[in-house]
């Protein structure tokens, strides 16, 4: 009688011993009766029998991206329970913007704004010489208001009316009390996950539904970007809410309820974050930036001059050249990937490499005038460059002629074994490999760097990627912080008008001529 429990359009799984391949076979209930059974010597008994039709689980799978209303537009997916968090949310200092022309970050401006860095000459308590780095960025708002309600949040995605690129978009809204001082924001109540589609024109309309004592808020937004195993390694860690690194999208005047969202800014700081504690650094010794490193001679609106013999017309065009660091003490070095559209052949020691126009056609503002203030230009005589490579990659190596060049005539050494190879762009950036050796290139030189195994996915021509030590320096640990509003610092800049401040201040090697 336990196949009683079942009823018509009930799926089981069986296993029958007269059809061996079966395992597990998903079957759908079609009819079920009460029959009469007898065996020969016995009583006759009640017994279940079943009608059953084959079927598959998979023909149930869906997807809210193809959900469509009555009136034909996709509609959005949001839970219905709280937004918990079991790890802090990635952070996003949003303090040091690229520009527009930037070599490595084409959307300028609007791109991923990353931490700010400034190097602090000091002496320790031996009056010796010492250096620090002061790291700056927005605290997460981890100081919440519990006295109020968190709002609710859904949202629609459409194909159209905006420049939103085809995605998977997370949205919360954060409320704030405006009468306390300081005034604290609240945690997300719930998320609105909603797909975009379309061709890069997308839009997104977002409902707010207040709580009792909100006074407006502000809307933050992220793009997930995870392969299903990257979501299902986090699911399965309990750490799932880490897809998503928020940004500040808006602030909601109070009693609005509704919000188009039509671009999407990566450049501002992120919201509240129920678990964030405290901030910790820790750093890595690059071995090789690049090809070579020198200090700038001279600077013109779109050129740098740099001293080096045996240089031969356009050896470095198409190249990126980096600022590494500023001639200059207590100013803050900005994030700055020069595009090398020229260079000239060594004359009297000296070439010249010309910047032009990025992938995106966008040429940076002038090297003169077009740093944090006329005393602070983008670039100045004595501050140190790196040419980085322009390496093509095999699945188990990458290479660059260039590696030899006048200033290392005899490209890499064999000392490179053991070292760690970062990829700090394209499909595979945050992909580390160990290094197993050197080996000669096409030009007879070394210049192939040959891994210990494999890229995870193998970079593309022109991705960078950098030589780092082995291991890691000791991590410097901050005290815990406690940030009630975005402001919280009381340092308010504008753009991006936002809380930015020095989060943590860790001293650092300071190698002569390193």
């Amino acid at each position: 009688m336990a196949a009683y429990q079942l009823t018509t359009l009930d799926v089981f799984c069986a296993n029958h011993v007269a059809f061996p391949t079966w395992s597990n076979k998903e079957l759908e209930v079609q009819a079920l009766r009460v029959t009469p059974v007898q065996r020969s010597g016995e009583a006759a008994a009640l017994a279940v029998e079943i009608d059953v039709l084959e079927t598959d689980s998979r023909i149930y799978a869906w997807s809210t991206a193809e959900e469509l209303t009555a009136a034909g537009y996709q509609q959005g997916n949001w839970p219905t329970a709280t937004a918990a968090e079991a790890v802090p949310y990635p952070w996003s200092p949003g303090y040091a913007a690229p520009l527009p022309g930037d070599a490595v970050y084409t959307k300028g401006a609007s791109g991923w704004a990353s931490f700010g860095i400034e190097p602090v000459a000091g002496t320790d308590a031996q009056s010796n010489p010492a250096l620090s780095l002061e790291i700056k960025g927005a605290y997460p708002i981890n100081q919440l208001d519990t006295g109020i309600e968190s709002p609710y949040v859904t949202a629609v995605a459409f194909p159209a009316g905006g420049s939103l690129a085809p995605g998977t978009y997370i949205i919360g809204v954060s409320a704030y009390d405006a009468g306390a001082l300081p005034y604290r924001n609240t945690s997300y109540l719930d998320l609105a996950v909603v797909t975009v589609g379309g061709s890069g024109a997308g839009s997104i309309a977002v409902a707010v539904t207040w709580g009792a004592g909100d006074d407006g808020g502000d809307l933050y937004m992220a793009k997930q970007a995870l392969t299903p195993q990257q979501g299902a390694e986090l699911q399965a860690a309990g750490q799932y809410s880490a897809r998503a690194v928020f940004h500040r999208q808006t602030t909601i005047a109070p009693g609005v309820t509704s919000v188009s969202i039509t671009s999407f800014t990566e450049a501002t700081e992120g919201g509240p974050d129920t678990v964030a504690h405290h901030f910790a650094v820790t750093w890595q010794r690059v071995v090789h930036g690049g090809v070579w490193a020198q200090q700038a001679q001279a600077v013109t609106s779109n050129a740098i001059t740099i001293a080096g013999d045996g240089m031969t017309v356009n050896q470095w065009a198409g190249y990126v050249l980096t600022l590494l660091a500023k001639y200059q003490l207590g100013v803050e070095v900005p994030v700055l990937n020069l595009p090398v559209a020229s260079s000239t052949a060594s004359s009297g020691g000296m070439f010249t490499v010309t910047i032009g126009a990025n992938s995106a056609g966008v040429t940076l503002p002038d090297l003169t005038t077009g740093g944090a203030s006329p005393a602070n230009p983008l670039v100045q005589v004595g501050d140190l460059l790196v040419m980085r490579d322009k390496a093509t990659f095999g699945a188990s190596w990458f290479e660059d002629d260039n590696i030899a060049n006048p200033y290392y005539p005899g490209g890499a050494t064999d000392v490179e074994a053991g070292h760690l190879a970062v990829v700090m762009d394209g499909a595979d950036a945050g992909d580390v490999q160990p290094i197993a050796g050197v080996a000669l290139g096409a030009a007879g030189q070394l210049t192939k760097f040959l891994l210990a195994g494999t890229w995870q996915v193998t970079p593309a021509t022109g991705d960078l990627v950098i030589v780092v030590a082995p291991s890691q320096l000791p991590e410097y640990t901050t005290p815990a912080f406690a940030a009630p509003n975005k402001f919280a610092t009381g340092l308010v800049t504008s753009p991006p008008n936002v809380a930015r401040a020095v989060i943590a201040q860790p001293d650092v090697q300071n190698l002569a001529w390193q």
